[in-house]
């Protein structure tokens, strides 16, 4: 998030700095690795990336990816916590808060690619617990209404972050509950 906020003052201030993306780095960062490798240097053609050449800094075009598109996380070994990302950006516009910089478009995982996800986890990892990280992973709550159900056959407890205006009522909780969320 910091080279979104700070493309410019990093390009300008860290002249060692060849490179820098911004944005989704998944659409970024392996074509980056095979053009540095191939030797060929032509960098135009990667999205989201500023690179130095002899004549200046070029930035490239910007590009947004479709979030339930990218791979998921791959963990080795055994787990019992596994931190977990299902959303970019934010549907608000605190001033306080960086995302809104940071991220184009606000874009969230669908339930159906969730629960993927986490069987994958509980199966390949023998994870106990998933840690969401995002700001605001009950919105919107229709995604929220498909994935509860869909949670009772994965064994794992999980977490994530609220707003405080977010409306839950009581028997929303208590879904919450009964499918593992702590």
């Amino acid at each position: 998030q910091y080279a979104s906020l700070k493309q410019n003052f990093i390009m300008n201030n860290y002249k060692n700095v060849d490179f820098l993306i911004t944005g989704d780095a998944e659409l970024s960062l392996v074509p980056l690795i095979h053009e540095i490798q191939s030797g060929n240097c032509n960098y135009v053609h990667i999205p989201n990336l500023l690179y130095r050449t002899n004549v200046g800094v070029i930035t490239t075009q910007d590009e947004l990816g479709d979030i339930n598109q990218y791979a998921t996380p791959s963990y080795e070994g055994e787990h019992d916590i596994i931190p977990y990302i299902s959303m970019k950006g934010c549907i608000y516009g605190c001033k306080f808060c960086a995302l809104r910089h940071c991220s184009k478009k606000w874009q969230y995982r669908t339930a159906d690619k969730i629960v993927e996800d986490w069987k994958l986890f509980a199966q390949k990892n023998n994870a106990k617990h998933i840690d969401v990280n995002d700001s605001t992973f009950f919105i919107p709550y229709r995604k929220i209404e498909q994935l509860l159900p869909m949670l009772k056959d994965i064994n794992v407890t999980w977490e994530a972050n609220a707003r405080a205006d977010t409306p839950f009522r009581e028997k929303d909780i208590e879904a919450l509950e009964s499918v593992g969320c702590k």
